[in-house]
């Protein structure tokens, strides 16, 4: 459940991102403040893809466990 739980937090984020780059490409022009914005949401999602996979990893070594112990 773990697992699931970090998914939907990195479609979240990478919704978050599609959203600002949408709304600040509406005119064709980037500013700063708008591109400041992305990044922002850009690594906020990037940090929820790093937590997903540390949390697959877990999973993964407790299965490796589980597998080894039989």
């Amino acid at each position: 459940m773990d697992v699931m739980h970090g998914a939907t937090n990195v479609m979240r984020e990478v919704a978050d991102v599609v959203g600002k780059v949408t709304e600040a490409g509406q005119d064709d022009h980037y500013s700063p403040n708008e591109i400041k914005r992305i990044k922002k949401e850009a690594r906020e999602a990037i940090a929820a893809i790093q937590q997903l996979v540390a949390k697959v990893d877990g999973v993964a070594a407790i299965a490796a466990r589980k597998a080894g112990a039989r």
